[in-house]
């Protein structure tokens, strides 16, 4: 059988990387990127992975995160992966690959496809080469644009909206996200063990929160908490569709096609409830911060760079400025 390699580890008692080679603990220091290529040099495990394939380092970086990422995250990676290697080819080294095979890759696969899922799609074959500590030759690529969507609901849009609700639970599900601009994910899986009524917002805790960093806090307006007390089980999902069942990405998604043709706006998405919170929110004078904040953002720059637009309109600033937010205008229950 054959003897396993000895591969860095990290001390947490001291905080360094170490490995263990002959049986020699040895010390590569506290920064990880620089205790690999530590680690590389000594074994000479750079020169030993040069030939390696593309379809060897998609395997093994699709393998990393079945066991240590969400499983949503795998089943993205395995998506654009599975066609990579499909493309690519079996015998396609790292080592020779290209920005010009990915630029292929992409216009043969994405070709009806947003830039921004091109993008991620590039993203995910660099992110496996990098992990397996290679080389990279796609590092400094310039990948496709992302694509920033702007589209919110307009004031007079709103109540079109509202109207064109097939179902009462479907309302609540969009009515609550516009309310509390949360992620479409976090209305599907919020669950009254998340709820805190003496709060009034609801809590996911670190692990289940996006990006499993920080708690993630929902806070509820009048509207928003009449929906989750109305709709309280004992357990599992609030929120559920006429099935009975939790909503889940594709039939939310299959509502909102449905409705973009019947409303005849093409740019409607699950997500343009959680633009349309921040949009008005801003209209209504709260500090871009304190709307980061709400929207569950570490810092203020993601609101900064998708949201700046609201304050440079001067004709729409000035309309606000005398008349409030549709929020206020449209969704308040004593208007």
């Amino acid at each position: 059988m054959a003897k396993r390699k000895p591969r860095p580890w990290l001390h947490k008692q001291s905080g360094n990387w170490k490995v263990q080679i002959h049986g020699k603990q040895i010390n590569l220091g506290p920064d990880e990127d620089e205790a690999w290529d530590k680690y590389n040099t000594m074994t000479k495990v750079g020169t030993q992975n040069a030939d390696l394939t593309c379809h060897d380092v998609f395997n093994r970086y699709l393998a990393f995160c079945e066991a240590k990422r969400a499983p949503a995250t795998f089943s993205l990676a395995q998506r654009h992966l599975k066609r990579a290697a499909k493309f690519l080819g079996k015998f396609q080294r790292v080592a020779e690959l290209t920005p010009e095979h990915m630029d292929a890759w992409v216009k043969h696969d994405y070709k009806d496809n947003s830039t921004t899922y091109a993008s991620d799609a590039i993203g995910h074959v660099i992110a496996a080469i990098n992990h397996c500590r290679l080389p990279n030759p796609l590092a400094k690529m310039e990948k496709p644009s992302r694509q920033v969507r702007e589209f919110y609901l307009q004031p007079e849009e709103w109540p079109l909206l509202v109207d064109a609700l097939s179902d009462d639970l479907f309302r609540d599900y969009v009515v609550f996200g516009l309310h509390t601009g949360a992620r479409p994910q976090e209305i599907r899986l919020m669950e009254p063990r998340h709820y805190q009524p003496e709060n009034d917002r609801i809590v996911f805790p670190k692990k289940e929160a996006k990006g499993k960093k920080r708690t993630r806090f929902i806070y509820l307006d009048e509207v928003a908490k009449e929906i989750v007390e109305r709709n309280l089980p004992a357990h599992g999902p609030i929120l559920l569709n006429r099935n009975g069942l939790a909503w889940n990405k594709d039939n939310v998604n299959c509502r909102f096609r449905r409705l973009k043709v019947k409303l005849s706006m093409p740019e409607l998405v699950a997500y343009t409830l959680r633009h349309s919170f921040a949009v008005w929110k801003i209209m209504e004078g709260i500090e871009i911060p304190l709307v980061a904040a709400l929207m569950g953002h570490v810092d203020s720059r993601m609101v900064e760079q998708r949201y700046g637009h609201v304050q440079a309109n001067a004709e729409h600033m000035k309309k606000v400025i005398k008349t409030g937010s549709p929020l206020q205008q449209r969704i308040d229950p004593a208007a």
